[in-house]
């Protein structure tokens, strides 16, 4: 009985710290950092806000300015499936890919067929900070809770 408790509170803390950890976090505000060459490209530019849609929380918009050469419009909008660690951009399909890094914080624009119009963006804020917040809270007070029923039951 008392290793049942024990295995419990290993696979709850186990699948609760990966569910925590294994998703990356798109959601944010970026500032575009890179030397995108604005006299050859339509380059992202100022800031990067990237936000879940209310309506459907398996959405993301993207929302940016573009500024440079052969740009048709300034503003960049669009609106994608939630993706894992990258995506093709609906607008550039073969040749844009958007990429975010291991911890979240740095998203690149990779440009194959013209490098010298990659773009890096790096995180300025984290819109879920919060809830990364009470995961946490609650990670720790279900292990809390489990462990001690465990010791009361060894008793």
């Amino acid at each position: 009985m008392v290793s049942q408790y024990f295995f419990l509170t290993l696979l709850i803390f186990y699948s609760n710290t990966n569910f925590y950890v294994a998703g990356k976090n798109w959601v944010g505000d970026y500032k575009w950092t890179s030397q995108c060459s604005q006299n050859e490209c339509c380059c992202f530019v100022n800031q990067l806000k990237i936000a879940e849609l209310k309506d459907n929380p398996k959405k993301l918009s993207i929302v940016t300015t573009r500024n440079g050469a052969n740009c048709l419009t300034t503003k960049y909008e669009n609106i994608i499936d939630i993706p894992e660690k990258s995506f093709m951009d609906p607008t550039k399909p073969r040749t844009l890919i958007w990429i975010i890094n291991q911890n979240s914080t740095t998203i690149a624009a990779v440009d194959y067929q013209f490098t010298n119009c990659n773009s890096e963006a790096i995180r300025i804020t984290n819109s879920a900070t919060k809830n990364n917040i009470y995961i946490r809270y609650f990670i720790i007070m279900t292990n809390f809770i489990v462990l001690i029923k465990w010791f009361y039951v060894q008793e």
